[in-house]
């Protein structure tokens, strides 16, 4: 099979399952992993698919649907660790916290040795995995649960977030932009991220850099929403200017 016709394959097969790995195609078409990852590449730069450990995902060209939360918690793990242990630095004792359903916010958890700690979020494996991290309590807000992100939407769950002041709200999106700020592709996971933004006294976006100078078609909120960003690299542009003028502070990881 000539390449073309195997990466008409894969987009076929993605577009199936959503899902496809390394593994399985190198197999099938009896060729090296290698080379598979190589025919990744220039789907990923077409805009068909996005690669994330040990494969890809289809990329809805629609940008309506999240990325499975499976997929997401196995994709840059190093860097999210990194931009975790730097998130909790911002933590204290007794501090009431919001999370959100992004695979990157769950990496603070394993670094946050605060004592007396709340967590209060709507991500279903977040919390699971709070109870047996922190020292502290854990609430998680009701709703309909997304089958994408785990996490519980919709009013209920809004309603769950407005009895609550938070100290500081640990939060991602699909993408950041100097001009139209955080967006992302759910509208009703946005709602619930909107809420947290306004029951909080500090905001803190935790993204990797391929996240940024890029727009989706959900407005989450304007820079000036956020106190920092933590990322792995300065992002190209203008961006560190444009937020000392806004009073946001940047946070970089060491290099990996």
């Amino acid at each position: 099979m000539i390449n073309f016709e195997r990466m008409q394959y894969i987009i076929q097969t993605i577009q199936d399952n959503e899902v496809v790995y390394i593994k399985d195609l190198a197999k099938q078409f009896f060729r090296s992993e290698s080379t598979i990852r190589r025919d990744m590449a220039v789907l990923e730069r077409e805009g068909y698919i996005k690669r994330v450990h040990g494969g890809a995902v289809r990329i809805m060209h629609s940008d309506t649907h999240d990325i499975p939360y499976h997929v997401r918690t196995t994709d840059d793990v190093a860097i999210k660790r990194q931009i975790g242990k730097i998130a909790a630095g911002h933590v204290k004792n007794r501090m009431l916290i919001m999370m959100d359903t992004s695979s990157t916010t769950s990496f603070i958890l394993p670094y946050l040795k605060q004592k007396d700690l709340r967590i209060i979020s709507n991500s279903a494996q977040l919390v699971l995995q709070a109870l047996n991290t922190i020292d502290g309590k854990v609430y998680c807000v009701g709703g309909k649960l997304d089958p994408y992100t785990l996490g519980f939407v919709g009013e209920s769950a809004r309603q769950g977030l407005l009895q609550w002041n938070a100290d500081i709200c640990f939060l991602s999106s699909r993408c950041v932009d100097l001009e139209h700020g955080c967006t992302d592709v759910s509208d009703e996971e946005t709602v619930i991220k909107q809420t947290m933004i306004r029951q909080s006294a500090k905001v803190i976006y935790v993204a990797d850099s391929s996240k940024f100078n890029k727009v989706s078609p959900r407005h989450l909120c304007r820079l000036e929403n956020l106190d920092g960003i933590i990322t792995n690299k300065e992002p190209d542009g203008n961006w560190k200017a444009s937020l000392q003028e806004r009073n946001i502070r940047l946070q970089l990881c060491n290099p990996i």
